[in-house]
């Protein structure tokens, strides 16, 4: 595969249309940068696209590779159980990231979901502005170390040399979860240090820098995205990149990046 992109994209679900309702105005910043993805992903014209989730079933001490080969998903849990999404499983692509991860020794198994609802919001609420029809392959973080994840990354850059597809890598997460008293889990003062110390990253393009933020820093600010976006900077290690921070809001206390790490010539 020729990997051509990378994508750093959060996933609440308020951001749908019909379950947002008058909430989306707090989110439109978050909205407009998605479409400008979505925009993006059109001209690239990637055969499959590439997710890690927070929220996909974790399988402890292993990375999991969902190997059903159709992927159903729906929001009836945000309140809106008509929208749904069907979406074919590259089992193609799933396989040789299994082959290449089992051949960098990392602990990884192969799992089969239910037939109904087997996508996570961490997928589903990317995959609707940017997922174009577009068969994916579906992989979840685990309980493993930064370091793992981040040779996760370099195990699927690996697999890119045995495929023509050109690829476009999703890793869904949000930021900080703590940065108003108002939101989910309360406050925390590290909670806007978590989140500007990343966008920095993301924005220098020193990807590697990710795997600094240790733990002291990112449990106060009960962050869900930081495993996701090691793996994508392993995934950018050997390439050349141009870096786009699209948006940052905080609404609701949680933080929303949305950036785009396009790969210059052909993969690094």
């Amino acid at each position: 595969m020729t990997l051509v992109a990378g994508i750093i994209a959060p996933h609440p679900p308020v951001l749908i249309e019909q379950i947002g309702g008058k909430q989306l105005l707090e989110v439109k910043n978050t909205i407009n940068a998605l479409e400008k993805i979505s925009a993006i992903v059109v001209d690239l014209k990637p055969d499959t696209l590439i997710f890690i989730s927070p929220h996909s079933k974790i399988t402890e001490g292993h990375f999991a590779i969902d190997m059903t080969p159709r992927f159903n998903g729906s929001f009836e849990k945000f309140g809106a159980g008509d929208l749904k999404l069907v979406v074919e499983n590259d089992r193609e692509t799933a396989e040789e990231i299994y082959q290449s991860c089992a051949r960098f020794d990392l602990p990884v198994s192969k799992s089969v979901g239910a037939n109904v609802d087997n996508l996570d919001w961490g997928v589903l609420v990317p995959y609707w502005f940017i997922g174009q029809g577009l068969p994916i392959v579906s992989l979840a973080i685990s309980d493993l170390a930064n370091e793992e994840h981040y040779r996760l990354g370099q195990a699927i850059y690996a697999a890119a040399s045995t495929s023509e597809k050109n690829i476009v890598f999703v890793a869904s997460g949000d930021l900080s979860h703590r940065l108003t008293h108002e939101g989910p889990y309360g406050f925390s003062a590290l909670s806007s240090v978590f989140d500007e110390k990343v966008k920095e990253i993301v924005a220098s393009g020193r990807l590697s820098e990710l795997l600094n933020i240790d733990n002291s820093l990112s449990v106060p600010a009960a962050e869900c995205g930081l495993r996701s976006f090691v793996a994508l900077a392993g995934l950018l290690s050997k390439c050349e990149i141009e870096t786009n921070i699209l948006s940052y809001e905080g609404p609701f206390g949680i933080g929303y990046l949305v950036a785009s790490l396009m790969v210059k010539g052909k993969g690094g």
